[in-house]
């Protein structure tokens, strides 16, 4: 038998139930695949926000860096274990970049009302050789002072008027003083 007459009997051996239940199946793979499609973009579209908000932060914390002179590897293994107590990323490059604002500014006078405040609280802004700390020491410094005021909106004043507009946000990673935050920096490096 050639291959001729083996499709032509194929196509006129096929009754009719039979060539309705193949266009049922190929309708119903068509449907299936239109789904899958669908699904596959959504995860596309979330694989690729996800790698722009990591490379968005990664870049945010290089000029950080380099505008504080703060190790980018210390500065994103505080961000991320702030991360794992709650504070988001931009909260936490706001207030690192508040708070060395503020500190650059004692630097030019040590008489400012951030430095007033900043002696109020017993916080130490400089090292032992008289060079302004850097604000993520500062930041822990700070969280180890306001952990003890018992009043929540003292606590809050004092975290806006020192770290910014996100300070307050970051009252829940601070207040876990220094031990408490070398703990959830251990965490994130898991």
């Amino acid at each position: 038998m050639t291959i001729e007459e083996l499709v032509t009997k194929w196509v006129f051996d096929v009754d009719d139930e039979d060539l309705k239940s193949a266009q049922g199946l190929i309708k119903d793979t068509k449907e299936a695949l239109k789904d899958v499609a669908k699904y596959v973009l959504a995860a596309t579209a979330a694989l690729t926000a996800i790698v722009y908000t990591t490379v968005e932060a990664e870049m945010a914390l290089e000029r950080m860096s380099a505008k504080t002179g703060i190790a980018t590897a210390k500065l994103a293994g505080q961000m991320r274990a702030a991360e794992l107590a709650g504070v988001r990323n931009e909260d936490y490059i706001g207030t690192i970049d508040s708070l060395a604002d503020r500190l650059n500014e004692l630097a030019v006078n040590p008489l400012s009302n951030t430095a007033v405040m900043f002696r109020f609280l017993g916080i130490a802004t400089r090292d032992g050789a008289g060079r302004i700390k850097d604000a993520t020491d500062v930041l822990e410094d700070f969280g180890e002072k306001v952990s003890k005021i018992e009043d929540p909106h003292k606590r809050a004043a004092y975290a806006t008027a020192l770290l910014g507009g996100a300070g307050a946000a970051m009252l829940p990673f601070i207040m876990r003083g220094k031990e408490g935050i070398a703990e959830l920096r251990l965490e994130a490096e898991m």
